[in-house]
């Protein structure tokens, strides 16, 4: 018997016992002690959860993107993985659980490549910000792509990060479908916490 099968034996993970943990710390604690981790981050802890993930915050920069995730879950946009439970101190959600993705199969699924992903979606976040031209062929490129157009409303409404979204860790699939699994940074966050 493992460690995680004996810890989850005699003491089974619950979100009750989650939420009893007094702060940040012990909350990360009791999922490293009962839930295979996932994924580490500079803000936030990623842990398995069955067919769904629990993120964990490390500090108020994860709670902050943890909030947005929560936000943008609540609206269920089709290019974001399934917002399943959260907190409302923002400590922790829980998303459906997808599979990693390679950028072949990014290509493939999407008809597009990440750097025409960056391309595009710099472009719509720049023309709000800076108050550029038009650019008619890449507007019609995006108005022509689900994904795409979603991404630039999402960039519209919540201010995200173009940067987290264009490398193929923040992807998953799930049945034939790319997901975006990191999608809490905003411009906001990024200037108050990452911006040296």
């Amino acid at each position: 018997m493992n460690f995680f099968a004996y810890i989850q034996s005699i003491n089974p993970f619950s979100i009750e016992e989650l939420n009893k943990q007094k702060n940040i710390s012990q909350k990360l604690f009791y999922c490293r002690t009962h839930l295979k981790e996932l994924a580490k981050g500079s803000s936030r802890n990623v842990f398995d959860f069955g067919e769904s993930v629990i993120k964990i915050a490390r500090n108020q920069k994860g709670i902050e993107q943890n909030k947005v995730e929560m936000e943008i879950g609540k609206i269920r946009p089709d290019c974001v993985p399934n917002l399943i439970l959260f907190t409302d101190d923002c400590s922790w959600n829980v998303f459906e659980k997808v599979e990693p993705i390679t950028k072949e199969e990014f290509e493939k699924l999407t008809n597009t490549t990440l750097t025409i992903l960056h391309e595009l979606l710099k472009y719509k976040k720049d023309r709000k910000r800076k108050n550029i031209d038009i650019d008619y062929k890449k507007e019609n490129q995006i108005q022509n792509n689900k994904l795409l157009n979603e991404l630039s409303q999402l960039i519209e409404n919540y201010n995200l990060s173009v940067g987290d979204m264009v490398r193929i860790s923040s992807w998953g699939k799930k049945n034939g479908k790319v997901l975006l699994i990191d999608f809490g940074l905003t411009s906001e966050i990024y200037q108050k916490y990452y911006k040296k």
